[in-house]
């Protein structure tokens, strides 16, 4: 039995196959309460195409002086690309990336019930997750130039370069 009454046998989420259903997520902990403040917050997700994420980020920051946009697994890609064209895209936009994990525990039946001879003995599985998430932070203000994710705007790095060519 696991925390929450459950009759479960914990297993490697690799374990986990088409023959069996998630039936509940249950978030335990993460790293991401309250950091973000008054900022709003934008998720990405594979719904929209990376223009309409572009165009949406830029408004928000006609707006607000700051912009936070979130992205897992295999839209990170895309919140890499929105993050250089929103970057490229204004003249004195700082940026910060960080990340954020999440623990989840996951739990799952088997789909079909005549499928195990152990369903009596065995009602459902559980696995352990760790989901992380990237978070780029944009703002008009400047941020804090000793995070390890910090990026001045993209004018500041050009004056740089060329500083350092003379």
């Amino acid at each position: 039995m696991d925390e929450h009454g459950e009759d479960v046998v914990w297993v490697h989420p690799s374990e986990v196959n088409k023959k069996y259903k998630k039936v509940k997520t249950v978030k335990e902990k993460g790293d991401d309460a309250g950091e973000w403040g008054d900022s709003v917050v934008v998720y990405l997700k594979s719904d929209l195409g990376s223009k309409e994420y572009i165009s949406l980020v830029l408004s928000k920051l006609e707006d607000r002086e700051d912009v936070v946009v979130k992205a897992k697994g295999q839209s990170i890609n895309k919140l890499l690309m929105v993050t250089e064209k929103v970057r490229r895209s204004l003249e004195d936009i700082h940026t910060t990336l960080s990340t954020e994990s999440t623990e989840l525990q996951e739990y799952y039946l088997l789909k079909d019930k005549h499928f195990s001879p152990l369903q009596d003995l065995y009602p459902s599985i559980a696995c352990h997750v760790i989901s992380t998430t990237l978070c780029v932070r944009f703002s008009h203000e400047p941020l804090n130039t000793s995070h390890p994710g910090y990026q001045p705007p993209v004018s500041a790095l050009q004056k740089m370069k060329r500083k350092k060519r003379k």
